[in-house]
């Protein structure tokens, strides 16, 4: 397993592939549970950060060689007509994230089940996130490549996307759950704790513009 070193850690050209509900939902299921989902969000560029300050502790290394070029986010959009507020929210995050020129977010709309009781699904989003994590390994644009994400439909993504040489790819996601494996071999994962979460956590409240939580 190679990782950066010395002279070859300079200027590193990192990018980040978000699985967005899935780490959300598994932080929000191991840290925060008993509040609102939207107590719980992350915002794609500090949770970013705090991937690459937990890994340059961990591999005692100095953190300002590593640069931030793009965030990915990948995640599912509500319907403005059966959940216009939820809808309205969902673009709110995304214009604010997006503030930053680094962080992109792209939807796939939510499929609704006509079942009582069932809430919407995501389709599709594995699917793009993994054709994007293997684009942007592929690419040449980026010296290292994190997927985050603790979702296993993934795995084929890092196999493929671990075939490119001249670019590192690793993982990340929250300490005590699965990490994405390829056939037996350990690529270099991030373990996120509770810090890193609340690290991570988006602040503004989007359900009144303007105020803060």
């Amino acid at each position: 397993m190679f990782l950066f070193t010395g002279d070859s850690l300079e200027n590193a050209r990192v990018g980040f592939v978000i699985d967005y509900q899935n780490m959300h939902l598994t932080a929000h299921n191991l840290f925060t549970p008993n509040l609102s989902k939207q107590k719980s969000l992350l915002h794609p560029l500090l949770l970013s950060q705090s991937v690459l300050l937990h890994r340059a502790h961990f591999l005692h290394q100095n953190l300002v060689q590593l640069n931030i070029t793009q965030v990915r986010v990948f995640r599912g959009l509500p319907s403005n007509k059966q959940e216009p507020q939820r809808y309205a929210q969902n673009l709110s995050q995304k214009s604010e994230w997006s503030k930053d020129k680094r962080v992109s977010v792209e939807y796939l709309e939510l499929k609704y089940r006509t079942k009582q009781g069932l809430p919407p699904q995501e389709k599709g989003i594995d699917v793009l996130t993994a054709l994007n994590f293997v684009e942007m390994a592929q690419s040449g644009d980026f010296d290292l490549v994190i997927l985050m994400t603790h979702d296993t439909d993934l795995q084929p993504a890092l196999k493929m996307a671990n075939l490119v040489s001249g670019v590192q790819i690793e993982s990340a996601g929250w300490s005590g759950l699965n990490k994405l494996r390829i056939n037996q071999k350990n690529l270099f994962h991030t373990f996120l704790t509770d810090v890193d979460f609340e690290n991570s956590l988006d602040q503004k409240d989007y359900s009144k513009k303007g105020r803060k939580v």
